[in-house]
């Protein structure tokens, strides 16, 4: 092929992203973790929302992960670790890593379900699954067959201790003392009942059920609940033995239920609450790990010196916390998590608290004046006059189980919609006191809020988009163009957007625009025909958030380009849920992997740097072989030749690597598409350099 050369001098230095640009933050730290292992290597964490399995040298106190050999797609709900081998269990099958968790490798045997639970026991893998019952391996999980003798085919939890294999299941507990070649299943007492944990700890057995803990004298026989100072109606997911006589369990919380952890020192007959430093996140396992006790919550893991008396955040190195919210105010970037609310500070650290709050999972966020108002799952909504140091509840129409979703003020009046009990409240105190405000709304979950030329707009769903005239004291639909929803169904709005004198709404089928204050509206979904979750605009360019890509209209919606997502055409899959612009760059929360960042000059189109440059630069390259680039560099340092299509999408690296300083000619790889493309060239600390190049056969 003919040889394509460029001569470039770059002086100066900028850290290089192989995939599009977009760069992973380190924090804010925590993650939805289902399950914990200790064994000789270290601890091990199961991430729910992730393919990642977390591992701790240091007794929980930092995390690091490997994931090769794990798909995006293998959430992992299970951990067991037997010397160096760990084994992973998740939605699609079972995971062995051989070293310590570096590299994975899946089984060839598809289990049926998700695999829940997981133990050894002599040379035999068990796996307890969410509706195929037990498998078990005899070669490191690479194959495995089922076990008959458990009737149930939901297994919730499997523990082998002194030579006997306990299973629970959602009709009972079973034994095997075996290694799980037979099972008898218990005595009498747990009969149709789902039993999430079992616990033999000083010749008791005890069971955690939906309905608290119950306990047996011997192998289940008798079993009898003691829930004394604990809920009946909430389940118990863990249970861990402290000393003789002090146990430990941890339960799911949610409507009334606030307590995570609760205490019993006479050995399970009564319960105290055990929650100091503890948010009211459900909690999921309970595992000794040297001389720290850790609890896998929902947001992450604690850690307890003093035998479960009083707990800390041990996330360091937990990079997928759920984000739900994201917020710029004072020049700060302001994130909701499940871990609190956390503050971007000026050395790149996170940091944040939740001291006051019955849940540190936030769902939203909004600050007026010098108070912040956080929207919480389950327990309403609170606010904070010390910039989040701690939080009081404001007492508004948002009781105990309801989820506060969306915040929005006007003047000086503040509203807060929910989207589990179907109605909205507003505030003309700062949040001091709240009425209804739901005259003419139907039951809805709301999502957002626009204001626009003296009328309030609420995208909700089951509502669609309505709108208020009078600052919400009454309300109508605003969906004059909006496709029918099928026969049985809603209309559903999942965000709002006010650019000028247009108003953009997000749905279920992409988005619209109306011009004329929301009377009536067009579909502008050339491109991205998705849920729209969320929509900001930087000047006249609006990025939106649809099916957890980013998307980017330069035009008023008529046509968008994917800035993210694989399967859009735009970059790494980020699992996109909320935007923000802070500083020069895009920030994208993301409700499985934490934030994700992308300066905002690297997603111009093609199309915008011809208009910008006012030249195209005539420039061949052929679709087979290699060609080669000169180019000078000022100082050594990391070098990166992108290729891009003239949509400005992604599509193939031509070289990226270390360089020396000084002039030099360095070989392309690739064999890009025929066709006109965009050539990108960036190094350590310089604007990255475009040239237009064409492509021939």
């Amino acid at each position: 092929m003919r040889h394509l050369r460029f001569s470039l001098a770059l002086c100066a230095f900028a850290a290089i992203h192989a995939t599009a640009q977009w760069v992973h933050l380190k924090g804010p730290f925590g993650s939805d973790i289902r399950d914990l292992s200790v064994g000789s290597s270290g601890v091990y964490a199961a991430s729910g929302t992730t393919p990642r399995v977390f591992r701790s040298t240091d007794n929980g106190l930092t995390w690091s992960y490997s994931s090769k050999g794990i798909p995006s797609y293998a959430l992992m709900y299970s951990v067991h670790v037997d010397g160096h081998d760990v084994y992973a269990g998740g939605v699609n099958g079972v995971y062995h890593s051989a070293d310590d968790g570096e590299n994975w490798t899946a089984s060839t045997t598809t289990l049926g379900s998700a695999a829940v639970c997981l133990t050894t026991t002599g040379t035999s893998v068990l796996a307890g699954t969410f509706g195929s019952g037990i498998y078990r391996s005899e070669d490191k999980g690479k194959t495995w067959t089922p076990v008959f003798g458990v009737t149930s085919k939901i297994v919730n939890s499997l523990l082998s201790a002194d030579g006997i294999v306990y299973a629970g299941s959602d009709s009972g507990v079973f034994f095997s003392e075996n290694g799980g070649t037979t099972w008898v299943k218990d005595a009498d007492g747990l009969v149709g009942t789902s039993v999430n944990v079992v616990m033999p700890f000083g010749g008791l057995l005890y069971a955690g059920l939906y309905s608290g803990v119950h306990r047996s004298p011997g192998k289940g026989e008798r079993w009898k609940a003691y829930l004394t100072g604990m809920l009946s109606n909430y389940s118990t997911y863990a249970l861990l033995g402290v000393k003789p006589g002090v146990i430990l369990a941890g339960v799911s919380v949610g409507g009334g239920e606030t307590k995570a952890i609760y205490m019993s020192k006479d050995s399970g007959s009564t319960w105290e609450a055990s929650m100091q430093g503890l948010p009211s996140n459900s909690v999921k396992d309970l595992v000794w790990a040297g001389p720290s006790i850790l609890a896998a919550i929902n947001g992450g893991v604690f850690r307890s010196e003093d035998s479960g008396a009083s707990w800390i955040p041990s996330v360091q190195g937990m990079e997928n916390v759920r984000v739900r919210d994201l917020m710029e105010a004072d020049g700060k970037l302001y994130a909701g998590t499940e871990l609190g609310m956390q503050v971007l500070g000026a050395n790149g650290e996170w940091s944040g608290s939740f001291k006051g709050l019955a849940t540190s999972r936030i769902l939203t966020l909004m600050r007026s004046g010098t108070n912040v108002f956080a929207g919480t799952a389950e327990h309403g909504l609170y606010r904070s006059q010390d910039n989040g140091a701690t939080w009081k509840y404001t007492g508004a129409l948002t009781r105990d189980g309801s989820n506060v979703s969306a915040l929005f003020q006007v003047g000086n009046r503040i509203f807060a919609g929910n989207n589990s009990l179907g109605y909205l409240s507003r505030s003309d105190d700062d949040g001091a006191t709240w009425v209804k405000s739901d005259s003419g709304l139907p039951a809805l979950s709301v999502n957002e809020f626009a204001f626009q030329n003296g009328k309030l707009f609420l995208a909700g769903d089951k509502s669609g988009v309505m709108v208020s005239e009078d600052t919400g004291l009454t309300w109508k639909p605003s969906r004059n163009g909006f496709d029918a929803p099928p026969p049985g169904s809603s209309y559903y709005a999942k965000s709002l957007l006010t650019l000028g004198n247009d108003l953009f709404a997000g749905t279920d089928d992409g988005a619209f625009r109306s011009g004329d204050g929301g009377d009536t509206w067009t579909p502008v979904k050339n491109g991205m025909r998705y849920a729209v979750t969320d929509m900001i605009a930087d000047g006249d360019v609006i990025y939106a958030v649809a099916s957890a890509a980013v998307y980017r209209s330069t035009d008023k919606g008529a046509t968008w380009v994917a800035k993210s997502g694989v399967s859009a055409g735009g970059g790494p899959d980020i699992g996109a849920n909320k935007l923000v612009i802070h500083g020069t760059d895009l920030y994208a929360a993301s409700l499985s992997d934490g934030i994700w960042k992308r300066p905002l000059a690297d997603m111009v189109g093609i199309h915008e740097l011809q208009r910008r440059d006012g030249s195209a630069f005539g420039r061949t390259l052929r679709s087979g072989g290699s060609g080669e680039f000169d180019l000078t560099l000022a100082r050594a340092g990391k070098v990166s030749i992108e290729l891009y299509g003239v949509d400005g999408v992604f599509e193939a690296v031509l070289f990226a690597g270390a360089l020396p300083a000084g002039p030099q000619r360095i070989r392309l790889t690739g064999r890009p598409t025929v066709g006109a493309h965009i050539l990108r060239l960036a190094a350590e600390g310089s604007p990255a350099a475009h040239a237009l190049v064409s492509v021939l056969p």
